[in-house]
């Protein structure tokens, strides 16, 4: 089997977010209860429907993918495979003073990816109102404080 990794390129490009990701993982699972409930040889793709379009054209792009690395491939070795890419996904936890729209979170996923040179981010955003303004930026064990909050405390020493 060739390298899988370009299997899940198509959805982390369609996720940006925590919710998002966990909203795509539990769909997964209930695709995979109607699969094991109905015949293997339905098409897949009309599974997919019950998705927003830009998640079902992304997963139906990794099928298609998946399918080209494993001609023989059934769509239960699918679900498992990209559920395990995108639990390994890399994630970014952000807490801001404010809650970020869906548009507004998927622009600062889209330039974090671009600072931290990785398409494959996804963001965790907490509500925090005690920052006053700003963020605080979680990643890898470090962690980037641009509150006011912290900005304010630090003139109070």
């Amino acid at each position: 089997m060739k390298n899988t990794r370009s299997l899940i390129d198509p959805v982390s490009d369609a996720i940006h977010t925590q919710k998002e990701l966990e909203f795509l993982l539990l769909s997964l699972e209930n695709f995979k209860k109607i699969i094991s409930a109905t015949s293997r040889r339905r098409k897949t793709s009309n599974i997919f429907k019950q998705l927003p379009n830009n998640l079902a054209a992304a997963i139906q792009e990794s099928w298609r993918l998946y399918q080209e690395e494993n001609p023989t491939a059934n769509p239960d070795s699918f679900i498992k495979t990209i559920e395990k890419q995108l639990l390994d996904l890399p994630k970014i936890q952000l807490s801001t003073a404010f809650q970020p729209s869906q548009l507004q979170a998927e622009k600062i996923c889209d330039w974090l990816r671009t600072k931290f040179k990785n398409r494959e981010i996804i963001i965790e955003i907490k509500f925090n109102p005690s920052l006053v303004a700003g963020c605080i930026l979680e990643h890898q064990g470090k962690r980037y404080d641009l509150s006011v909050s912290t900005q304010i405390s630090s003139y109070a020493k």
